[in-house]
C-alpha cells in the first residue's frame, strides 16, 4: 500500500510509496533529474548529490520522493522558503520518470509536500511550474492551488522534459500557483490604483480578505530598505524593497543598473503592499519598464511582483496555459501591458468565461 498520510490518487498503482527524502537518497534523485530534464534544469543543485545531501540534512529542503517496486526512485518534489520571504513555502522541482507518468504520482508528491508545509509553519505555499510542463500544472491545480503570478521569460531557453516537451522558442516562463494554508485577513493594503481590480480578483480566488485598500502616500521618514541579487543559473535579477523611503526612485534605478551590468536578462521586483509607499514605487518602476506580474500572500500582507523584460522579447500568446480560466485572465492582463510580438498557432484552448 502507499505509505503516505493521504489516499492514493485514482489510477495509481499500489506499489508506489511516497516518503520524505533522506540524505542518502541524493544520488538516486540526481539520476532521476537527469532522466527527466537531461542537463537542462536551471536549478543545478539537483545534479550535485553532495550539495543536495547537505541541503536535505540541514533541513533547508523538505523533499519527498516516490518509490516504485524495489525502492527505485521514480518521482521527486521539494519544498523550501521562497526567496526573501521564508514564511512562504516554495514547491518546486516536481519530476516523475517518463515511464511512470499518468499514474497520479505528481499529485501524491504534492499532497505530501503540502502536509509537510503545514507542519513547517508556512502561512502559504506557492508552486513554480514551467508553462511547457502540463503534468506539473495539472497536479498543482488538482490540489487547490490557483495562479497568482506569471513570470514571463524568467528561466533560460532550452529547458526540456524527456517525453513531454522540446526546447522552447523563447525563454521559459513560470506560473506561480498559490494556496493559503490558513484563513488570512490583512489590514491596510496600499494597492496601486491601476492594478486594484486584478489584485482583488486574485484575493477573492484565494479566499484572502483585504480589510482596507487605501491609496498610498508619498514615502517619507528615512532611506529606502532594499536588497537585490543576481541568479547566474537563470539570468534573473531579484529585487526586494522592504520599505520605501524618500530615495526610492534613485535606489531602484541603481539596483536595476547594477543587475543589468551583472548580466541579468529579466528582473523581478518584490514590494510589500502593507507599505504606504508601495504605490509610488510602482509608478517609478513602471517608468523604468517594469510591468505587473502578480501577487503572493505573505505573513503580514500581500507581496506584489513586477517584472522587467526590456532585454528579451516574450510573446505571451505562445505560452501553454491549459484550461484554467484564472490563469488565462491573469495572462491576458499581463499581456495587455506589453507589445505582443505575434500570435500563437492552432485552436485557442482557453475556456469561455
Amino acid at each position: 500500500m502507499i505509505a503516505t498520510r493521504e489516499e492514493s490518487a485514482p489510477g495509481a498503482a499500489e506499489d508506489i510509496r511516497i516518503r520524505p527524502m533522506r540524505p542518502d537518497d541524493a544520488g538516486s534523485v540526481t539520476g532521476l533529474m537527469r532522466e527527466v530534464y537531461g542537463e537542462t534544469c536551471p536549478r543545478k543543485s539537483v545534479y550535485d548529490p553532495v550539495l543536495l545531501r547537505k541541503k536535505v540534512a540541514s533541513g533547508e529542503l523538505r523533499s519527498a520522493i516516490a518509490e516504485g517496486p524495489g525502492g527505485t526512485v521514480i518521482g521527486y518534489g521539494a519544498l523550501s522558503g521562497y526567496y526573501g520571504y521564508p514564511e512562504i513555502g516554495l514547491l518546486g522541482s516536481l519530476a516523475v520518470t517518463p515511464a511512470s507518468r499518468g499514474r497520479g504520482i505528481g499529485g501524491m508528491l504534492t499532497r505530501h509536500l503540502v502536509s509537510s508545509g503545514l507542519t513547517a509553519g508556512y502561512v502559504a505555499l506557492t508552486a513554480g511550474t514551467f508553462t511547457s510542463h502540463p503534468y506539473a500544472r495539472q497536479a498543482i491545480e488538482r490540489e487547490g492551488f490557483l495562479p497568482t503570478a506569471i513570470l514571463l521569460g524568467s528561466q533560460p531557453q532550452g529547458i526540456s522534459f524527456t517525453g513531454i516537451t522540446k526546447t522552447t522558442g523563447q525563454r521559459e516562463s513560470v506560473i506561480f500557483y498559490s494556496r493559503v494554508l490558513s484563513p488570512r485577513e490583512y489590514g491596510y493594503q496600499y494597492l496601486p490604483d491601476r492594478h486594484r481590480q486584478v489584485i482583488g480578483d486574485i484575493c477573492r480566488d484565494l479566499g484572502v480578505l483585504v480589510s482596507a485598500t487605501e491609496t498610498g502616500y508619498y514615502p517619507v521618514g528615512g532611506p529606502t530598505a532594499i536588497e537585490y541579487m543576481f541568479n547566474q543559473e537563470t539570468g534573473a535579477g531579484l529585487i526586494w524593497i522592504r520599505k520605501a523611503g524618500y530615495d526610492y526612485h534613485e535606489v531602484l534605478a541603481m539596483s536595476v543598473r547594477m543587475l543589468r551590468s551583472a548580466g541579468a536578462k529579466v528582473l523581478r521586483l518584490h514590494l510589500n503592499l502593507n507599505d504606504p509607499g508601495s504605490p509610488s514605487v510602482v509608478t517609478a518602476a513602471e517608468a523604468l519598464g517594469f510591468i505587473f506580474a502578480g501577487i503572493l500572500p505573505a505573513k503580514n500582507g500581500l507581496v506584489l511582483l513586477m517584472q522587467d523584460l526590456q532585454e528579451i522579447a516574450i510573446d505571451p500568446e505562445k505560452l501553454c496555459m491549459g484550461r484554467n480560466p484564472a490563469g488565462w485572465r491573469l495572462l491576458d492582463y499581463i499581456g495587455s501591458q506589453i507589445e505582443k510580438t505575434g500570435c500563437g498557432a492552432g485552436e485557442d484552448p482557453r475556456p469561455v468565461y
